[in-house]
């Protein structure tokens, strides 16, 4: 549906790029970014780019992946409130669920 509203299907990111470079506000992209070359470095164009990759790459994740990746301190650009709302918006209530939360609760991100 929503190809049918921009004409963008099957373009992907690259293709909003385009789309927008001949708008009148004039947007130009100098530089393309790959959300999963897994980069973590300083290379981000602003500081919420790193949590932006971070949010996509988590909505992917199992909670057991969330888990290691918290361990990891790979979650580190969201605060304990931030991933406690995130796990509860993605995962139905399970005692699982529960443990994690609780584990966050206790150890500050």
């Amino acid at each position: 549906m929503l190809s049918a509203q921009t004409g963008l299907e099957g373009s992907g990111v690259g293709g909003l790029s385009t789309s927008f470079s001949g708008a009148s506000g004039g947007y130009s992209s100098t530089s393309s970014f790959n959300l999963s070359s897994g980069d973590t470095g300083s290379s981000f164009p602003c500081p919420s780019w790193r949590k932006f990759v971070m949010l996509a790459e988590v909505l992917d994740y199992s909670l057991y992946d969330i888990a290691e990746a918290l361990s990891a301190h790979r979650c580190s650009c969201f605060t304990s409130k931030e991933m406690s709302k995130l796990i509860v918006a993605l995962f139905e209530d399970t005692p699982k669920r529960h443990t994690l939360l609780e584990s966050i609760k206790q150890v500050q991100l």
